[in-house]
């Protein structure tokens, strides 16, 4: 094998350098990246084995990059409810700018007429219902190893063909039953069939639950694709990395009804026409309706291992589950690795996908902002500033508002079940120190939010923000 020339090195090391969390990210970088792989992707290198592939690779967050990430999905959070509280104040879409994609007897997704800017970038909206409880939602929904994400996929029948959970920043408590974070691979089908390539995605995940400025507990569930070295896109012959941006949000209605609102953007990755593309994301949207049975399935699952956890050792059954993984990340890369026709860029194979992170979040106002190293390094101390949201004041308000403390307080003392005020109290504590907790380290002051997001000092509407 030939010694890479002077000008390949260069354009390495160039590549390298820009992958960095400091580096300017935008769709324009992804773009070039997804080009760089289609053009200059070479299978010149022998590629082990499926067999020689034991298990999906590990990633290791730096504290600069788990922040980095958790910023671009505030950014997102907060532009998706500022959109839920324009579609809650009207009532209705405005068909002037939506046009309809595709739609079930519950919910129903639009794809933006007026566009982003960039002819490649679809926005598009979710709005609807799910019968079931909002825990039962979020339940449904939540994984947080391999085997887990597996199921849930394949029970929401997302066209799934395989996946795996490679990082792991947060999970579950019994204070946050609902909370993580971290890092989800997987690849599904495309409508096109045979003639069509498949997908997958890469992104960096956020679940758990929040309160609204009207102290109503909403859930939510954030996906911001990702590029990472220790996973590069287009390894697989005919799977192209999708890209995309989305925000689901779940809100109770009643005690057996869920609301729900998606936004997200998509980037147009391949010659797929757009109107095939939106209706097979749209679908991808609509299997949240499956959550509910999910969550019931997961639970009946949970009996039956708890069972026959009775009538097994701990031992056994610990040494069976791993060789049962160990196997199942065999047999799924293996699977994956003939569909596609080629083996992964694995195993010490160094990868020619440039990393690229993809985290420009919804084009408001036009404005690429470059993310230089002093934002990056300045994250941690900007979190303490005191301009930012007095945490205990907002979750004690929000409370209020659900009527749990404030003016209503004595009467509720009078109450006669002891018993009852006193579970209510622990509960209401544990849930305000983890609501307290999440909110103190990952919310955003608003005056601070919207001088960022809006760098040119107006609004999407030309006005100047408040």
């Amino acid at each position: 094998m030939s010694a890479p020339s002077p000008e390949s090195h260069a354009s390495s090391q160039r590549l390298e350098d820009d992958s960095s969390v400091s580096s300017s990210t935008s769709f324009a970088t992804t773009a070039a990246a997804y080009t760089h792989s289609l053009h200059h992707a070479s299978h010149a290198h022998p590629l082990p084995p499926a067999t020689a592939i034991r298990s999906f690779p590990k990633i290791e967050l730096t504290h600069e990059e788990h922040a980095h990430y958790d910023r671009v999905v505030g950014r997102l959070l907060y532009r998706c409810v500022q959109e839920y509280a324009k579609y809650a104040a009207n009532g209705a879409i405005d068909r002037g700018a939506w046009a309809p994609v595709r739609r079930n007897r519950d919910m129903a997704i639009f794809r933006n007429l007026k566009g982003t800017g960039n002819p490649r970038v679809t926005l598009m909206l979710g709005i609807g219902k799910i019968h079931g409880s909002l825990e039962d939602v979020m339940d449904g929904l939540y994984s947080d190893h391999t085997e887990e994400l597996r199921a849930v996929m394949t029970f929401l029948k997302s066209k799934f063909i395989t996946g795996s959970i490679m990082q792991v920043s947060e999970r579950r408590t019994p204070d946050d039953p609902f909370n993580f974070a971290g890092i989800k691979w997987f690849a599904a089908k495309t409508p096109g069939g045979a003639v069509s390539y498949d997908r997958d995605l890469l992104t960096y995940e956020r679940q758990g639950m929040t309160f609204d400025a009207d102290g109503n507990e909403i859930g939510y569930h954030l996906l911001q694709s990702v590029d990472r070295p220790e996973w590069p896109a287009n390894t697989f012959k005919s799977l192209i990395r999708a890209h995309a941006s989305t925000c689901y949000i779940y809100k109770r209605k009643s005690s057996r009804v869920v609301e729900t609102f998606f936004w997200g953007e998509f980037y147009g990755s391949g010659s797929f026409p757009q109107r095939i593309s939106d209706y097979g994301i749209a679908g991808k949207w609509l299997t949240v309706v499956n959550s509910v049975k999910c969550s019931h399935a997961r639970k009946l699952s949970q009996l039956k291992q708890k069972a026959r956890a009775r009538s097994s050792s701990a031992t056994a059954s610990t040494a069976s589950s791993a060789s049962v993984a160990e196997a199942s990340d065999r047999k799924c890369l293996t699977v994956v690795a003939k569909q596609r026709g080629s083996k992964i860029n694995w195993d010490g194979v160094e990868a020619e996908q440039p990393p690229a992170y993809f985290d420009y979040v919804f084009q408001l106002s036009g404005v690429r902002e470059r993310l230089d190293s002093e934002t990056s390094s300045t994250w941690s101390t900007n979190r303490s500033d005191t301009t930012w949201v007095d945490t205990p004041s907002f979750v004690e308000s929000s409370m209020r508002k659900l009527g749990l403390r404030g003016d209503d307080e004595a009467s509720i003392a009078n109450s006669d079940n002891e018993a009852d005020l006193t579970e209510l109290d622990e509960e209401f504590a544990r849930r305000r120190q983890s609501h307290a907790d999440r909110i103190g380290t990952r919310e955003y002051n608003k005056e601070l939010l919207m001088e960022e997001l809006y760098a040119n000092g107006t609004s999407p509407d030309g006005e100047t923000p408040i």
